[in-house]
């Protein structure tokens, strides 16, 4: 009977351990030469807490800081921390964090580490590559959070990514996707400007990497390890450091959280929670076909010739999504602070309010005064908000046509080019994306009669209704806007990505260096 008891109180430590939300740190009392087991990571046998405040700990073993979401290894005798993920079975791998250097592509060993904070609320370990000018990485663990923070510093180059990554994908919020193997059969660039997911495991496990500055660049390889039990590979995603600003590595966890399948066909699966869930039907060059699960792929999406297989991950909340489950764009709020559509005015920088005009915006703070009778009262406001929705329109028009004669240039560039002829259906996706936007009709002009039409109903009976199928098209003006922005955008920072490429053809190196600038440009634009 007493050993009962104390078997079960045992249990219920290890539990209540498990469940504590609180930033710990740890030292296992002996080095390992591999990998922690996902065993070993679980039990924790023989590990040392190291107190809260104390900053003078000397590490006999391995440092380990972990909260009830995550731990993070940092072994005396790695060149990668070590990053678990808590999952419904225990503790699993999901990614390895390193430094690489300008001229290596062998992750730098670490110095012990150095504890720079360490409280209930946070934990931050300092580890010193050792090269010459031993530029340091911060790893930041905060409480019940799923993300690691890394923050270089002294003068470090990149840091490393290592997962077992299915596919790698570079999400566009309004437009497409683009979607490359996990394990690429050549390095490739990535056209990022501030994150990219891994899909990981066998559905059940999403990896976003998140910076804030589009300043740096991301390359994909493929890297084939030994002497884990079994030989395998991973894919690496390389982030170039810009100064000390902080990397992020978001993990989501949970049974049916992404599923690829197969053209042509139809399965049993089914999203694990209720939410906007994205559909990307991948084709050959990287580019996607994008949709919301919900509303089905438009006319066009379902006409093209593409038979590639469907990825389906989550994007978006709704109302009915548990405040349990996370999706992509939640990951983007925690880490940058930002949503979708503030995210990419602000890259366009078409605005300069907290919170811009937008047309779905301003809709839905009309349609509360019509719904709440305050109509006739707020009649100003909602003129005035209406012509500061119409002068927000305008703005994007100016900057598609700088889309459509920058795509001009590099067809100008690229023809006489053998080895850059491969940039030209990117130029051509910019010009089709343009046409398919004027064939909308998504004018300031047209916002502008529709703003008035509403106004229109104002004192009138019954005018809700009205009011919210005019508000539809009113949205669908943003809504053809803001996808003619993100896939110009995509389609120009995929060129700025292949100029790299083929700066390495002979012959090249000009015309890629010339594209390449003259995408920064027109991307960077002050």
């Amino acid at each position: 009977m007493l050993f009962g008891l104390c078997l079960w109180s045992s249990i219920a430590v290890y539990a209540e351990e498990a469940d504590n939300p609180a930033v710990r740190l740890f030292d296992t009392g002996t080095p390992s030469a591999k990998p922690l087991t996902e065993e070993a990571v679980a039990k924790r046998a023989g590990w040392k807490l190291v107190p809260e405040d104390d900053l003078t700990h000397q590490f006999t073993g391995d440092a380990v800081l972990l909260n009830d979401k995550l731990a993070v290894v940092l072994r005396t005798a790695g060149r990668m921390a070590e990053v678990y993920s808590s999952t419904e079975k225990g503790a699993k791998l999901r990614a390895s964090v390193g430094h690489v250097g300008a001229r290596s592509s062998v992750q730098d060993p670490y110095e012990p580490p150095k504890i720079i904070e360490n409280t209930g609320g946070a934990v931050v370990l300092e580890a010193a590559i050792k090269l010459p000018a031993a530029p340091t990485l911060r790893f930041r663990l905060t409480t019940g959070e799923r993300i690691l923070e890394i923050r270089p510093g002294g003068g470090a180059y990149s840091v490393v990514v290592q997962s077992k990554s299915r596919h790698v994908v570079v999400p566009d919020f309004f437009g497409d996707d683009m979607v490359f193997p996990g394990e690429p059969p050549s390095p490739v660039d990535l056209p990022v400007e501030n994150f990219f997911l891994g899909l990981l495991g066998e559905g059940d496990a999403l990896l976003m990497c998140a910076w804030k500055s589009d300043r740096q660049a991301v390359s994909l390889h493929t890297v084939f390890l030994a002497g884990l039990g079994k030989s395998e590979t991973r894919s690496v995603g390389r982030i170039t450091c810009e100064g000390d600003k902080p990397i992020w590595l978001a993990f989501l966890e949970g049974p049916a959280l992404w599923h690829i399948r197969a053209a042509g066909t139809r399965d049993n699966w089914g999203p694990a929670f209720p939410g906007r869930w994205r559909c990307s039907r991948i084709r050959e060059g990287g580019f996607a076909d994008s949709w919301d699960l919900e509303k089905g792929p438009t006319a066009e999406q379902q006409a093209s010739k593409s038979m590639g297989p469907i990825l389906i991950y989550p994007f978006d909340r709704t109302h009915e999504t548990p405040l349990t489950a996370f999706c992509l764009v939640d990951l983007m709020r925690n880490t940058m602070g930002l949503g979708p559509c503030q995210y990419i005015l602000e890259k366009e920088k078409l605005t300069s309010e907290e919170t811009p005009p937008t047309p779905d915006l301003v809709m839905a703070w009309v349609e509360r005064q019509f719904e709440r009778k305050t109509a006739a009262k707020a009649a100003g406001e909602i003129k005035a908000r209406f012509q500061r929705m119409v002068e927000q329109v305008r703005l994007p028009q100016a900057r598609l046509e700088q889309y459509g004669a920058f795509a001009r240039t590099v067809r100008g560039l690229c023809a006489d080019k053998v080895a850059a002829k491969a940039l030209l259906p990117t130029a051509e996706r910019i010009e089709e994306t343009l046409k398919a936007y004027a064939k909308a009709g998504a004018t300031p002009e047209r916002a502008g009669h529709l703003a008035t039409a509403v106004v229109g109903l104002i004192g009138k009976e019954g005018a809700l209704a009205e009011c919210q199928r005019l508000g539809e098209q009113v949205r669908a003006i943003g809504t053809a806007q803001s996808a003619a922005l993100s896939r110009c955008r995509m389609a120009t920072r995929w060129l700025r990505a292949q100029a790299r490429i083929i700066a390495r053809e002979p012959g090249c190196a000009d015309l890629a260096r010339q594209i390449q600038a003259r995408s920064e440009e027109i991307l960077w634009k002050p």
